[in-house]
């Protein structure tokens, strides 16, 4: 999460504050086909002017997102065209590419595998 002020000339001496930016948000898709919709709470902020507005937004709550790591931002101006932005990143994984944990157990050991050790462990033609 960014909250980044972005300063003009002018008698207005405060650029808009930028309230409940969302923090990165991270999930995973069951498959590339597939793809989250997130949702977040929208970005606000406020001025000692009592005016602000929201000048530009890249992604509203609701989007689908693509496997990958998207940038969404908010960006806000009040009436002296001073500016402040919000940014954060929507982090997009497929589900073969987490790590998953299986548990087994062998005679009084409790052991811990990954999927890649149980994969070549059990399943050798897999790789």
């Amino acid at each position: 999460m960014i909250n980044v002020p972005f300063h003009t000339a002018g008698n207005d001496q405060f650029v808009p504050f930028i309230t409940s930016c969302p923090r990165n948000i991270q999930r995973i898709a069951a498959s590339t086909t597939s793809l989250p919709t997130i949702t977040w709470t929208t970005p606000t902020a406020y001025d000692d002017s009592g005016h602000t507005r929201l000048v530009m937004n890249t992604h509203s709550p609701g989007s689908t997102f693509p496997i990958g790591t998207t940038s969404v931002e908010y960006r806000f101006e009040d009436t002296e065209g001073k500016s402040a932005r919000c940014v954060f990143n929507v982090v997009v994984s497929a589900l073969g590419e987490c790590l998953l944990f299986t548990v087994w157990v062998q005679s009084d050991l409790l052991r811990l595998h990954t999927t890649a050790d149980i994969d070549t462990a059990f399943l050798p033609g897999l790789r």
